[in-house]
């Protein structure tokens, strides 16, 4: 994201969540690793203002004087060279980096013939770092402008999808932005439907038609979300036929009016080169006539080459969501596999009689985290069909009379979050889990037994295990052995530790967090 409430705007990394007034979003990336080395790279070759504040007032800081800052809080940079350089980094996170770098490469060659040798390598070494944060499509950007016959710097948006065949039919979605031949983001969607073919061709008609659907809700959920102009594209590039094209086409063109009347580049617009492909005036043009290609439609007009561009634009889509149809798939048949093992394991601890016992859908997990007793912290992790459900973690912070510097007691501490956890219950967010996990031995389980007496619940409203560190034992009220078979780690009770292991990382964090902040504040 972009600040733009000052005269010295200044760029940060940002997460999900409510969007602030006043700022420019780019994104969403790819993943954290992508995003953390282009915001690492527009750092090293666009110096902007790093502090909200200042920490000195008579004279600029350490990022000054390695490169990093202009120096905005003492003035050392004008207004206009800043504004300068923001809009080139805003145009690396529009995927226009491309033409930054044909300028660089231009001036390298001029410093070049003018025996400017120095400054040739600096602009060499600027467009190979600027390169770094794109990958290309073809081996050169020029090869694929050359092949499909388009201009330099030219938009497409590339859709491919695919169905999966696990429990439930998924339609994954990938979407590729192809910026003058080279991918510079790749997002991806999934989408539940009964009804899709399996692979996404078949004699299905109906299926068909829910994965070319799936498509065009991917497309109309991530231009909805785009907050510039360069983000829509020249052109969609389809591997399937969308069920209603002219209605995408009218919301990116209404999309895109509204973006360029709320849009601050045309004060920014003499700052950059004038030869650039991506100007306001010839985009718009082009987008009120947005082209969607569909793979599967012939076309007389297509010559050959431009349609072996396509295929293989399509076809590295098509295998990014046929890759990830696979992981689900395997992902899927892992889960049923570790369901169904600790179903068993579970049923003879205890018996179909016995009236929790059945499919396993929810399962929680309680954890204690402290420092010698000192600002502990317990953590309810919460698994829905063997899968992360962060959104119902819970952190809850235990009383000092229950643990305390130097008097450490996690008996009493789980006490008190089984209580706390149990004293309402109600779905969907509190509902009472198929499977109670407690960190600990027989001493900790007790106490979980304990509470949820003192609580009213009956013993058999749940199945409640402890879960041993070292041998991964699993524990049950009134066995002194643990019910699994120590020798191996099933795969059941590989579920269980996997729970087991994100209730201690939630309350490690937790306990983490608590301490610097103690540590900053004396407290």
């Amino acid at each position: 994201r972009v600040y733009v409430t000052r005269a010295a705007p200044r760029r940060s990394g940002a997460r999900r969540g409510p969007k602030a007034a006043a700022t420019r979003y780019y994104g969403p990336f790819v993943d954290g690793k992508h995003l953390r080395r282009t915001m690492d790279v527009i750092q090293r070759l666009f110096p902007l203002r790093q502090r909200a504040v200042p920490v000195f007032s008579d004279r600029p800081c350490l990022n000054y004087d390695i490169g990093r800052c202009p120096g905005c809080c003492q003035r050392r940079i004008g207004q206009d060279e800043y504004s300068a350089t923001l809009k080139m980094a805003e145009m690396v996170l529009q995927g226009r980096g491309q033409v930054l770098a044909k300028d660089w490469r231009r001036e390298m060659k001029d410093a070049s013939l003018d025996e400017n040798f120095e400054r040739a390598a600096e602009l060499r070494d600027r467009v190979a770092m600027l390169e770094s944060c794109e990958e290309a499509v073809f081996d050169d950007a020029a090869e694929a402008s050359h092949v499909a016959n388009l201009d330099e710097g030219y938009s497409q948006d590339v859709v491919a999808a695919v169905a999966s065949a696990g429990r439930e039919k998924t339609v994954c979605v990938q979407l590729f932005k192809v910026r003058a031949g080279r991918i510079v983001n790749r997002l991806a969607f999934s989408f539940v439907s009964a009804n899709v073919a399996v692979g996404g061709t078949g004699d299905d008609e109906q299926g068909d038609e829910d994965v070319a659907m799936a498509i065009q809700s991917a497309l109309e959920q991530h231009y909805d979300q785009c907050v510039h102009w360069s983000e829509l594209p020249e052109e969609i590039v389809s591997s399937e036929i969308l069920p209603d094209e002219e209605l995408l086409k009218a919301f990116i063109a209404s999309k895109y009016e509204d973006l360029t009347a709320t849009s601050e580049d045309a004060a920014l617009d003499d700052a950059v080169p004038a030869h650039r492909p991506f100007s306001s005036k010839k985009f718009s043009v082009k987008l009120k006539t947005v082209r969607i290609q569909a793979a599967s439609r012939r076309s007389k007009k297509r010559s050959e080459t431009k349609a072996a561009y396509y295929q293989g634009l399509i076809n590295m889509a098509g295998n990014n969501a046929a890759f990830e149809v696979d992981r689900l798939n395997r992902s899927d048949a892992q889960l049923t596999l570790e369901l169904d093992d600790l179903r068993h394991i579970l049923e003879t601890a205890f018996p179909p009689p016995h009236p929790s016992s059945g499919p396993i859908h929810r399962i929680e997990c309680f954890d204690i985290s402290h420092t010698s007793g000192q600002l502990p912290y317990a953590s309810r992790a919460v698994f829905l069909a063997g899968v992360p459900a962060p959104s119902l973690y819970r952190r809850y912070k235990i009383a000092p009379e229950n643990s305390s510097l130097g008097n450490p007691d996690d008996f009493a501490s789980i006490h008190e979050a089984i209580s706390r956890r149990f004293r309402t219950h109600a779905p969907p967010a509190d509902a009472l889990p198929d499977v109670l996990v407690i960190d600990g031995g027989k001493g900790q389980l007790s106490a979980a037994l304990s509470a949820l007496s003192d609580l009213g619940i009956p013993r058999d409203a749940m199945r409640v295990v402890g879960l041993a560190k070292r041998e991964e034992e699993v524990f049950i009220e009134g066995r002194s052995e643990a019910i699994n078979d120590v020798r191996g780690v099933s795969p059941g009770v590989r579920l269980l530790c996997r729970v087991r292991d994100e209730a201690h990382r939630f309350a490690l964090a937790a306990h983490r967090h608590a301490r610097g902040r103690a540590a900053k504040t004396g407290m």
